[in-house]
């Protein structure tokens, strides 16, 4: 977890795994199994679920982040594999310039 502060330690996928609890934010959820994920690059912030887990992360400062979490439940019959791709180039200032 990005903040020390947090003694105890959610009994969940997210929180078992060192690597992806290092990239979440606090162990306090911000929805019902969801746990408060800010990029790296301070651009976003998102929802991580509670049986995620990180696969890949990739960042490059500011401008590129990518990183693919996978999710599974047994009982509820379900697996996802999410990749994300955030990058700021030239094209994303001339969108922004438009709206």
């Amino acid at each position: 977890m990005k903040k020390e502060a947090d003694s105890k330690v959610p009994n969940t996928e997210a929180f078992h795994d060192t690597s992806t609890r290092e990239l979440l934010e606090s162990s306090n959820e911000v929805k019902a199994g969801y746990y408060l994920f800010k990029s790296n690059t301070k651009e976003y912030n998102m929802f991580w679920p509670e049986n995620a887990t990180k696969q890949y992360y990739d960042n490059n400062g500011q401008n590129y982040e990518r990183f693919i979490f996978e999710e599974s439940d047994e009982e509820k019959n379900y697996s996802n594999e999410i990749t994300t791709t955030f990058e700021n180039r030239g094209e994303t200032d001339l969108i922004l310039n438009e709206i």
